[in-house]
């Protein structure tokens, strides 16, 4: 504003253009930072997006390589043969369980069959009924299992059939659900 001062002379007043000044500073900042947050969550988004679709990937292909490895074990005789006694192709199994990194890999005909312990039925799990009933491997949710019954596992399971196509058991693998807690980790 400008006003006249007593000896006639007109003074000029900075304040309204400093107070002006600040608001558009403090208006520019407050863009800058909406503006850089807006940036930050879509990125953040973007990058959850890609980490999702590679652990899916990973995952995914742990459980195909299971499949694989399943199904080349299932159309070897020593395996399917019911005169084959269980704890041969356990021991075999469990021989084979650590070198291809499962937590185990198991024969199953509704009784899994364990070297040096008591054997288990699985006759109640909805998968091993599902197997038996239809023949179709089978992938499950994490579900707990194990003897301490808290530990969390995904199990695939395939069918044995013999020549006749009749069902003589099952093999099963359990991956860990902490070696997918790892997979998300590296992820992350």
């Amino acid at each position: 504003k400008d006003k006249k001062s007593k000896d006639g002379k007109w003074q000029i007043s900075f304040s309204p253009i400093f107070r002006y000044s600040v608001a558009f500073c403090l208006l520019i900042l407050v863009v800058m930072l909406l503006g850089g947050g807006i940036l930050s969550f879509s990125q953040m988004k973007k990058d959850a997006k890609a980490s999702l679709t590679s652990v899916h990937a990973q995952i995914a292909q742990k459980i195909d390589e299971s499949i694989t490895l399943l199904e080349a074990l299932a159309v070897l005789p020593e395996y399917y043969d019911p005169d084959i006694p269980p704890i041969e192709k356990v021991k075999k199994l469990d021989q084979m369980a650590p070198i291809f990194g499962y937590l185990m890999i198991c024969y199953v005909d509704i009784i899994v069959y364990s070297d040096g312990s008591e054997p288990v039925s699985l006759a109640s799990r909805d998968y091993m009924q599902r197997l038996f009933s239809t023949g179709e491997r089978q992938v499950t949710d994490s579900f707990a299992a194990g003897a301490d019954g808290a530990t969390l596992n995904y199990t695939v399971a395939v069918p044995l059939l013999d020549e006749r196509n009749n069902i003589t058991g099952s093999l099963f693998c359990a991956i860990s659900f902490d070696e997918v807690g790892e997979i998300l980790e590296q992820s992350a």
